[in-house]
């Protein structure tokens, strides 16, 4: 077995090392009997394996999940296990019984006794109920953002895998796109920019510059440089645009008002700030090229009530979030933008004509329709006040139609009501078409 300490959880300002073995978690029980007795938690551990009732249940969890469990060894614990002079060390009942339920590790800061979460769950409510409820809590969080990270590790490569456009020659499928390690796999993401530095070039940030110690800047620094001599290039030469800075300049723009209702003006205004004045035409034109180069997509409003699709006010989304990570300055303040992109994305890789849904009063983020199939669905970051929660369910009340409505968000929890289905974003990406 290849034991590793994988994480720690802050339970109550107590740190609990999480330690897995074969892909199963174990917790400590030497970390949590600290919050009974901090001087003596191996004593706490003890007490409670003595005890009856904790025989009777770590047993039990034996006797139903370890098939190579000593079952006659442990009745005769159990013939012992109601006197008051009975012992029970974890030591003892591993080496007797062949328990897996625990394991002991050596080590100064990170050894002790360890326990599936079954069994510490357990311990935990026999050293305080409330306790328990905060580990439960703790445990969940880190269950949900180990398998969101892995998720949105997958979506990322899952996305740029996908983009297999004329503009993106071998020469990007090759720097930009490298095959990940087991490593990098199963590692824990600090943060949005690490995956999409692992889903790009195979390694985080650190790596990275570890294993470039001669070329200047940082990793991002490097992706810009690709993307300004092969992509930027490629799509002006092709296209025969004769300015690359406006061409950049009105990418940026859109990078930075993705998912928002598209303004000639605020454009034009936006360049007149850089030192660029063009016209109107002129600014199509260039909006035109994106669109052509498969860099950028026109999303079109369609009214509800009076089904028609109308040509003003329409949305412009990312083809590859990969650019617009780069070009983004406002990434961190953009993630429902970034995320309504993702499902945009996603939604026309399933094969939906796919539109702005205009209500009376709002609009819904997309229609999707697919021959008779149609689906409306509200894009969110989190439904983290009963504001949002109402506002994103309320933008459905106009449409009477018998459809299917859902709302997508990064929550774990499932907030479905009056027949508008919730579902987590990554959940919904990783379902079978």
């Amino acid at each position: 077995m290849n034991n590793k300490i994988t994480t720690k959880m802050n339970v109550k300002d107590n740190l609990i090392n999480v330690m897995r073995i074969d892909n199963i978690d174990y917790i400590s029980l030497t970390d949590l009997a600290r919050y009974k007795n901090p001087d003596n938690p191996g004593d706490v551990v003890i007490k409670w394996m003595s005890n009856k009732s904790s025989f009777d249940f770590y047993s039990l969890w034996e006797e139903l999940f370890n098939e190579n469990f000593k079952l006659a060894e442990s009745r005769e614990f159990k013939n012992d296990s109601a006197n008051n002079s009975f012992t029970m060390s974890p030591s003892r009942w591993i080496s007797t019984t062949n328990a897996k339920g625990f394991v002991s590790k050596r080590g100064k800061y990170d050894g002790g006794t360890f326990a599936h979460p079954d069994i510490a769950l357990e311990f935990a409510s026999w050293i305080d109920p409330a306790f328990k409820l905060y580990l439960i809590q703790e445990f969940e969080r880190l269950k949900y953002n180990e398998t969101y990270q892995e998720k949105i590790e997958w979506s990322v490569r899952r996305s740029l895998s996908k983009i297999n456009y004329r503009i993106h020659t071998d020469s990007i499928k090759e720097n930009l796109v490298p095959t990940l390690t087991d490593k990098q796999k199963v590692f824990v993401y600090a943060n949005e920019a690490d995956v999409i530095n692992v889903a790009l070039f195979g390694m985080t940030a650190k790596e990275w510059r570890e294993n470039n110690p001669k070329l200047e800047g940082n990793i991002k620094d490097y992706l810009y440089s690709v993307f300004d001599s092969i992509i930027l290039r490629d799509v002006v030469e092709r296209l025969g645009l004769k300015d690359t800075i406006l061409f950049d300049l009105i990418l940026q723009y859109i990078v930075d008002t993705t998912g928002r209702q598209f303004s000639a003006e605020n454009v034009i205004n936006f360049l007149k700030r850089e030192g660029k004045s063009i016209s109107t035409e002129t600014l199509y034109t260039y909006l035109d090229a994106l669109c052509k180069a498969l860099m950028i997509k026109k999303i079109y409003r369609y009214d509800i009530h009076g089904k028609a699709i109308l040509k003003t006010l329409n949305k412009y989304y990312m083809t590859d979030l990969g650019i617009a990570q780069i070009k983004n300055n406002n990434f961190e303040i953009n993630k429902s933008f970034a995320i309504e992109n993702v499902v945009y994305n996603e939604l026309l890789e399933r094969g939906y004509d796919v539109y702005i849904g205009k209500t009376k009063d709002g609009e819904i983020d997309f229609i999707a329709t697919k021959t008779e199939e149609k689906i409306y669905i509200q894009v969110t970051y989190l439904l983290e006040s009963e504001k949002v929660i109402n506002r994103e369910f309320g933008a459905f009340e106009e449409i009477k139609d018998n459809y299917p409505k859902y709302v997508l968000s990064l929550d774990n929890t499932n907030f479905s009501r009056q027949g508008i289905i919730h579902k987590n974003i990554i959940d919904w990406l990783l379902e079978s078409n």
